[in-house]
């Protein structure tokens, strides 16, 4: 048991004195450091009229993003690729109710958002005693 454990010591010693296996020449690699995941919007929430409407968001990212909004809105991207100015088309409001919908921006684990609110078609000039608002002939 003695001669076999003298043994391993003197390959051991053998082959840690041999400049091939020295360790000031093993060559450590490592993954290069990448940069955090970078995701913002401007401005985060966008107030509209009733009517159709054209604005415009910008998108700050240092990578892929995809992009959701409400079915009364349109983007001119729903994907893309670092800082971009995103168009976004809002459909006129045809009803005498304010609608508010959230644009959203993903990129890996982070989420940014744009609120948007859209105010109510005006009211129908209605007679209060449920005419036809036809001015009377006198």
């Amino acid at each position: 048991m003695k001669r076999l454990l003298y043994l391993m010591m003197a390959i051991f010693a053998f082959y840690a004195c041999d400049p091939i296996n020295d360790m000031d020449s093993i060559e450590v690699l490592t993954e290069p450091k990448q940069e955090p995941v970078r995701l913002t919007v401007s401005p985060t929430s966008i107030s509209v009229s009733a009517t159709y409407q054209v604005v415009t968001a910008t998108i700050s990212s240092n990578g892929n993003w995809t992009a959701t909004c409400p079915s009364w809105c349109q983007l001119s991207a729903y994907s893309g690729t670092g800082n971009y100015s995103l168009r976004i088309t809002v459909g006129q409001n045809t009803v005498e109710q304010k609608r508010e919908g959230v644009i959203k921006i993903y990129y890996d684990n982070k989420t940014a958002s744009i609120t948007i609110t859209q105010q109510a078609k005006a009211p129908s000039q209605r007679d209060p005693s449920g005419g036809d608002n036809t001015p009377p002939s006198w």
